[in-house]
């Protein structure tokens, strides 16, 4: 199962400003034509809770959010079947429940969602755009001050968005040998 991550930063490696969690609001035009055209080729999504809480509307009709919460409780009322549902579940135990039904999965934040999957080592793809702006504060792209340099990933391709400066990365696995093209 590939595990894809895709996340836009600011050149200072956060994911938002600390005010405003839903990154539409700070990202370039271009980053967010990237953001849906990958989306749309894709039936699985994998979010924490804060990410969920940021961006949660109803998505298209054949598409699985599955957000991920110490307190899966608490989002009970929200469950809605095939759609979205709310789980305690680790890397692992992710892949292994999702593998059989779908090939793929977008991670598409929080940090902690971010971190945690990359330190498990089952993240085959990272698309990470960098926007040409700085941030006072706000949530760091990783925890712990790591950086992608600290996995095994290979940069695929970089593709500069704009006239900006707005550049999106694309980075695989070392065992990942298959074309990789931005699209």
């Amino acid at each position: 199962m590939r595990l894809i991550i895709v996340v836009a930063t600011s050149t200072n490696g956060l994911i938002t400003d600390g005010a405003e969690p839903n990154p539409s609001s700070w990202t370039s035009q271009e980053d967010q034509d990237f953001y849906q055209k990958i989306k749309a080729k894709h039936n699985l999504f994998l979010m924490g809770s804060g990410t969920y809480k940021a961006t949660h509307k109803l998505l298209r009709e054949d598409l699985l959010r599955v957000v991920l919460t110490r307190n899966p409780a608490k989002y009970a009322n929200q469950n809605i079947t095939d759609k979205i549902v709310f789980e305690t579940l680790s890397p692992s135990e992710f892949v292994e429940k999702y593998h059989k039904t779908y090939n793929q999965a977008l991670i598409l934040g929080g940090s902690h969602v971010y971190t945690e999957f990359l330190e498990s080592g089952l993240i085959t793809d990272i698309y990470i755009t960098i926007e040409p702006i700085v941030f006072k504060s706000g949530i760091p792209f990783l925890l712990d001050n790591k950086r992608i340099s600290d996995y095994q990933f290979s940069l695929a391709e970089s593709k500069k968005l704009n006239t900006t400066g707005t550049i999106l990365y694309h980075y695989v696995t070392k065992n990942i040998q298959e074309n990789t093209a931005l699209g």
